[in-house]
């Protein structure tokens, strides 16, 4: 990843954070971890992407939303001072361009309708949910797209992939698709499952959760997704440190298969 990209790209975690203005509690929770266990906190590299500031919760530290180090653009905002703070304790591991093969230029596919559009957001998330790993697919993605949290609000699908990047630790964060449907003329619902590590601080694990994220397309503009917001409920803070705390202990993750979808059956 070249220095300049890295350095734009807003740390979009923290409003996967939701769960908890998450970066904000999250960021508690692991300090108060470590005091707990007297570790040492020795500060990594610290991240060149910055912002993945989202979950409101956990992730707002999470899911969720984060997006911690500092948002360069006059389109990314941060919307309240501690996930700016909390985005300066992101870290990623990650020294070259993982999304180098990408083609952020790619001819869009205008012209689908909302169940094609449906179809192909759920195969390419399957095939793997770029909600975790930031390789996303730009050709379904107007060059209008936004993302916004209570967090943070940031503009492009290439700042919103390489924000998710640096936030999750890849290949011990999971993202899980449970069910994708058109649940509107311009709607597209995605429920999907997250958990496992995040790059805050010295890493910071999230135990599993259900996020809906809700993708709107625009006719005016082919058809493309033009809008992303995702939502989940706040982990209880208790649970939450107790899952970091007591790893020997975390209830074994059910088959995603078993999860029911929330979603009305297509007709």
């Amino acid at each position: 990843m070249h220095r300049s990209q890295e350095a734009r790209a807003p740390n979009i975690l923290l409003e996967r954070w939701r769960w908890p203005s998450c970066l904000h509690s999250a960021a508690k929770l692991v300090r108060a971890a470590f005091r707990a266990t007297t570790l040492s906190c020795a500060p990594r590299r610290s991240s060149p992407v910055a912002h993945w500031t989202g979950r409101r919760h956990a992730c707002r530290l999470a899911a969720a939303g984060l997006f911690l180090p500092a948002a360069s653009h006059a389109a990314d905002e941060y919307k309240d001072l501690s996930t700016k703070a909390s985005s300066k304790l992101l870290n990623s591991a990650e020294s070259g361009d993982a999304l180098a093969a990408i083609n952020w230029a790619a001819p869009k596919a205008t012209g689908l309708s909302i169940e094609e559009m449906a179809r192909r957001v759920d195969a390419g998330l399957r095939r793997e949910c770029w909600f975790v790993t930031g390789r996303s697919l730009p050709e379904l993605f107007s060059s209008a797209f936004t993302f916004s949290d209570p967090q943070v609000t940031l503009a492009g699908i290439e700042e919103y992939s390489r924000g998710v990047r640096s936030f999750y630790k890849q290949g011990s964060a999971v993202g899980e698709i449970v069910c994708t449907a058109a649940t509107a003329p311009d709607t597209i619902t995605v429920i999907w499952r997250n958990f496992g590590t995040v790059n805050l601080g010295p890493g910071f694990d999230l135990a599993p959760y259900l996020v809906t994220t809700t993708l709107k397309t625009s006719a005016s503009d082919g058809g493309l997704i033009v809008r992303q917001e995702d939502a989940f409920e706040a982990p209880d803070k208790v649970e939450l440190l107790k899952y970091n705390l007591f790893k020997a202990r975390r209830p074994a993750v059910p088959d995603i298969g078993a999860v029911a979808c929330p979603l009305p059956r297509a007709a």
